[in-house]
C-alpha cells in the first residue's frame, strides 16, 4: 500500500492507468509520445532523465542514492531519502523500478513492457541507468511503479 511520501507502487501497468484518469483520461499508457498528456516516459526520456548529463551507470555511489537489497531491510522507502541526481530527481535507481512506454522485444514477449532502474529487492548492480527488466502490464509485482511524463503538442502550421 502506498502512504505519503512513498513512491507510487503500483504493481501493474493497469493499476497506474487507473491513478492517471486524475491526472488526464488514460487511453492505456497514456497518449503516445509526441502529443500533449500525461503518460508513461518512454526508455530514452528516462535515461536521459536518470543519467542527468552523467556518462556513468550510476550518478553517484549506489548507498548514497539507491535502495537496494543490500540496504533497504527489503522495504519500500520514502522517496528522497537519497541524494538526487545532478536534476533533482530522486530514487532514479532503486526503491521501486519505473514503467516505460516501450514494449520489450514484442516479437519474443508480446505486450510485455519495459521496467527501469532497479527495486529495493535488487541487487546493487540492477541498480544502474542501463538496467531493464520486463513485466507483463496485468501482472502484480511489488517493487514497481512509475513516473509520469508530459507530452507537449507539436504545434499546427497555420
Amino acid at each position: 500500500m502506498t502512504t505519503a511520501g512513498s513512491p507510487f507502487t503500483v504493481g501493474r501497468l493497469y493499476r497506474g492507468s487507473k491513478y492517471r484518469r486524475y491526472v488526464k483520461p488514460p487511453v492505456g499508457p497514456g497518449p503516445k509520445p509526441g502529443r500533449d498528456g500525461y503518460r508513461l516516459p518512454t526508455e530514452a526520456e528516462w535515461e536521459y532523465a536518470c543519467r542527468a548529463g552523467t556518462a556513468g551507470p550510476r550518478y553517484g555511489p549506489p548507498d548514497e542514492i539507491a535502495w537496494y537489497r543490500g540496504n533497504s531491510h527489503e522495504r519500500l522507502h520514502e522517496v528522497g531519502g537519497k541524494r538526487p541526481n545532478a536534476w533533482g530527481f530522486h530514487d532514479m535507481l532503486g526503491n521501486v523500478w519505473d514503467w516505460c512506454w516501450d514494449l520489450y522485444d514484442p516479437e519474443v514477449y508480446g505486450g510485455y513492457r519495459v521496467l527501469r532502474g532497479g527495486g529495493w529487492f535488487d541487487e546493487h548492480w540492477s541498480c544502474r541507468a542501463s538496467a531493464r527488466r520486463r513485466s507483463h502490464p496485468a501482472f502484480t509485482v511489488d517493487d514497481v511503479g512509475f513516473r509520469v511524463a508530459r507530452g507537449r503538442a507539436r504545434e499546427q502550421a497555420p
